[in-house]
């Protein structure tokens, strides 16, 4: 186990801190690590893996407090017996979300490619076999457009999700008669961006079979398309910035500290009564994060698999 003090980590997660107020402090003993929690990670494409034990876990513990919040009574006591589990839960799963095990994005070359693929003619090589990611259908300069808005969004999973999640919980766990609140709570997610839809449009691009190569002309309609293709794919880079993961991996860190220090609270503090929303919004709003964690990790394995993919196209066309 390791202990260390709230606002250490939420500070170095780049999350607002809340000052502490008079009402209520936590203690170290409220926070807590637990770095031994077990975490599965698929190294073959995506850090969610077929065992997806913890995050299941996770998405159970809450939509059983999200569906009973509105009808319990006695929260002291509710929380008193679900405080442990939840926060293991909590723990492993956020853990197992952000278990990276991703490839190194590999350096492209499009100027000296567009030098190269002047004295060649496409047309020539359309039906020459090069990598492609896994499992993608499509033409790759349209998809790469797309990760470049893909980019924007994954950027707001810290900003827009992750931080004002956690400064949310942070002004509970400081000051316990708020927590009688049933409607507009303090702090918390602000992000517009339709993750439905991507996931919909992201399952119309990549399924039904496994195959990690494909004809030159199916993937690009010319060498300038190829080209293109990986200029995009350099802004993509630009956009994410070098410390994207880490900081997210940071930023959930001190997400599950803060929350699990109010979740336990909960089970303690019999004179603050909590409302049945705002139990039922704390279940909610974790769901959220880490739904968007989720998101974001499919959205880097598929930026690195791309980015890859066209790599290794180059040291194909080099051939020619």
């Amino acid at each position: 186990m390791k202990y260390g003090k709230l606002n250490k980590y939420i500070k170095e997660a780049g999350v607002k801190v809340i000052p502490k107020a008079s009402q209520e402090d936590y203690t170290d003993e409220e926070i807590v690590i637990d770095e031994t929690a077990p975490a599965h990670v698929n190294a073959e494409t995506a850090p969610l893996g077929i065992d997806t034990q913890p995050d299941n876990a996770l998405f159970k513990q809450l939509r059983t407090i999200s569906t009973e919040a509105l009808t319990i009574g006695n929260f002291a006591r509710y929380f008193s017996r679900k405080s442990e589990a939840l926060n293991i839960a909590v723990q492993e799963g956020f853990k197992y979300l952000t278990t990276y095990n991703y490839d190194p994005l590999e350096t492209l070359h499009p100027m000296q490619m567009a030098n190269y693929v002047e004295t060649l003619n496409f047309m020539d090589h359309e039906d020459l076999k090069v990598p492609q990611p896994t499992s993608f259908k499509g033409e790759l300069l349209p998809y790469t457009v797309l990760l470049m808005e893909r980019a924007q969004t994954m950027n707001k999973v810290l900003t827009n999700v992750i931080q004002p999640a956690t400064t949310r919980f942070g002004h509970y766990l400081s000051i316990p008669m708020d927590r009688a609140e049933r409607r507009d709570f303090e702090y918390g997610i602000n992000i517009q961006d339709d993750r439905d839809k991507m996931n919909k449009e992201d399952a119309s691009l990549f399924g039904g079979n496994r195959s990690s190569t494909a004809s030159l002309g199916n993937l690009f309609n010319s060498f300038s398309d190829f080209v293109d293709a990986e200029r995009n794919m350099l802004q993509v880079r630009s956009t994410l910035g070098e410390g994207g993961m880490d900081s997210v991996k940071k930023a959930v860190q001190a997400l599950t500290i803060t929350a699990g220090a109010l979740i336990k609270r909960l089970g303690q503090d019999s004179q603050n009564k909590p409302s049945n929303e705002f139990v039922k919004m704390i279940s909610d709003q974790l769901t959220e994060v880490a739904k968007w964690v989720e998101w974001y990790s499919a959205q880097m394995t598929r930026v690195i698999e791309t980015n890859n993919a066209l790599y290794e196209v180059e040291k194909e066309i080099l051939k020619l």
